[in-house]
């Protein structure tokens, strides 16, 4: 995200912006500290939200998240794969992150825009099946 945010200067001043707005509206100045940033705040940070969710998107240039077959029997996956115990099943995390036909936000994923997210109500904290930075879990 920090490379994200140096390699497009404009971010900091924008993020900056959107900061001192919620705080604002909040009643508070930008002289506060950390403990005012309470969920209900931070929800409130859509650019940064999106800077964030589109900076993990754009970095995944590869397989990842392996997935072993702990089970003591083969795996038959959907499409006729058979995962034997022991052995490893990786996600084509890059197809996921950028494929528009998952997301329709993803039709020119080769551009990092980093506000993409903005009224999309696609947090990046929240995994799918076209964000997997976080994994889907077993």
């Amino acid at each position: 995200v920090l490379y994200r945010i140096l390699e497009h200067p404009q971010l900091w001043e924008d993020l900056y912006q959107e900061q001192n707005s919620i705080l604002n509206e909040a009643g508070y100045n930008d002289s506060v500290g950390a403990e005012v940033f309470t969920r209900e705040l931070l929800n409130k940070f859509v650019k940064m939200d999106s800077v964030i969710r589109e900076a993990g998107r754009a970095r995944n240039v590869y397989l990842n998240l392996p997935h072993t077959n702990v089970s003591k029997r083969p795996l038959v996956l959907s499409g006729g794969a058979v995962v034997l115990p022991g052995e490893n099943v990786y996600v084509n995390m890059y197809w996921n992150h950028n494929d528009a036909d998952m997301s329709k936000a993803l039709e020119d994923a080769q551009q990092f825009k980093p506000y993409r997210y903005v009224n999309e109500d696609k947090s990046s904290t929240k995994v799918s099946e076209e964000f997997l930075v976080f994994g889907l879990g077993k």
